[in-house]
């Protein structure tokens, strides 16, 4: 179909497309729509066309969640103290989503031989990655001194040796049951449990 045909019906054709069809969340598809309005604004911009079909599209109501919240410093003191009691390697595992912002899906694929320590960095490579590229990271100060302690471990050992080893091809990595000991090394702290309710897959 030629752009300028896309008028304001078809817009709120591909919406409701967007909200029965393919079933996604309010936030997914404001999300979504505020792409395409901005991708029409340019062609309105440009003259390509005169009128952004998207322009006056009503957002959906998104409904309120406590899922995902950011945890306070208190939380974060309480969650510490219970892992590092319990579980230090899913303490480990967890230092480098917090210090480093890496996925868990990137996390459970690493070994040490990606931490270049001397450099304060790790190296992700684009098998793993989610934009397939490889690159860097930097560890902060306070993690580095953390990770020193795991200097004489093997470099090819995965930071995570726990769950079933997963080959293919090119490569191997542990499959993800982190959810699974998060959830049982937490059950103490039930209270806030509603905030880490993250699918890690």
């Amino acid at each position: 179909m030629d752009v300028a045909y896309f008028d304001k019906l078809r817009a709120i054709y591909f919406d409701d497309y967007l909200l029965v069809q393919g079933n996604f969340s309010s936030r997914t598809i404001n999300g979504d729509i505020s792409y395409i309005k901005s991708f029409f604004q340019v062609l309105v911009d440009r003259e390509i066309i005169t009128i952004n079909p998207f322009q006056k599209l009503k957002k959906h109501k998104e409904a309120s969640s406590r899922r995902n919240l950011a945890l306070n410093k208190n939380q974060i003191k309480k969650i510490k103290k219970v892992i590092e009691k319990k579980d230090r390697q899913l303490w480990l595992f967890v230092q480098f989503i917090y210090y480093c912002y890496l996925r868990p899906n990137e996390v459970r694929q690493l070994t040490f031989q990606h931490i270049h320590l001397e450099k304060r960095q790790i190296f992700i490579p684009g098998h793993i990655s989610k934009n397939g590229m490889d690159g860097y990271v930097t560890i902060p100060e306070v993690f580095a001194r953390e990770l020193k302690k795991k200097e004489n471990v093997r470099t090819h050992q995965y930071i995570k040796q726990s769950g079933q080893r997963v080959k293919t091809d090119k490569y191997e990595f542990y499959k993800n049951i982190i959810i699974s000991r998060q959830a049982s090394r937490l059950k103490s702290l039930s209270c806030f449990f509603v905030y880490l309710q993250t699918n890690w897959d």
